[in-house]
Parts: C-alpha cells; structure tokens; sequence
C-alpha cells in the first residue's frame, strides 16, 4: 500500500511538472487564417484562437463563440520575446 501511494505521488508531481512546461520557439509561429463560424446571436463575443504548447511544439487551438462573462473583459493571447525565444501567453478573461 506504501509503495502505490509513493508511486502515484510521484506520477502526480511529474504531471505537474509536466503540465507546467513552457515553450520557447525562435520565432512566433506564421498567422494562421481562420474562417468564423456564424455567431451564435449578437450576445456573443468571439474568443481568438490560443496555441497550446504540446509534444514540443506549439499547436494552434481555434477561436469558439462565447458567453461574455458578468463584469469581465476578454484578452487575447499574445507572443512575448524573452531571452530564450518567444512564448505564447494565453488569452484570459480579466
């Protein structure tokens, strides 16, 4: 029983660890052109695309129709340059 609970331990931190990698490429990866679906009824906001960093790579994920939530603003994601290349913060509701 002591040997599971050690072993799932140690399978939960390296998914943590894991979860929380972050991605440098050289450069933002080329504009991907996206054709919106019709929007739902005019209470919707369009929520841009984000790129999801996955087996190394940056994959793009794209936008989706959304319910505006109460008294908060949507930002959208965005490349920043760092020493080590550029990263993609992902959007978020403020």
């Amino acid at each position: 029983m002591e040997k599971t609970i050690k072993l799932l331990l140690c399978m939960g931190f390296f998914l943590l660890l894991n979860s929380c990698a972050v991605g440098y490429v050289e450069s933002e990866p080329t504009y991907v052109a996206v054709s919106r679906p019709p929007q739902p009824s005019a209470t919707y906001v369009w929520i841009e695309g984000n790129w999801v960093w996955t087996n190394n790579n940056y994959v793009y994920r794209q936008g989706y129709w959304a319910r505006p939530r109460p008294g908060r603003t949507y930002v959208s994601g965005y490349w920043r340059h760092e020493p080590r290349g550029y990263v993609w913060v992902k959007g978020r509701w403020n």
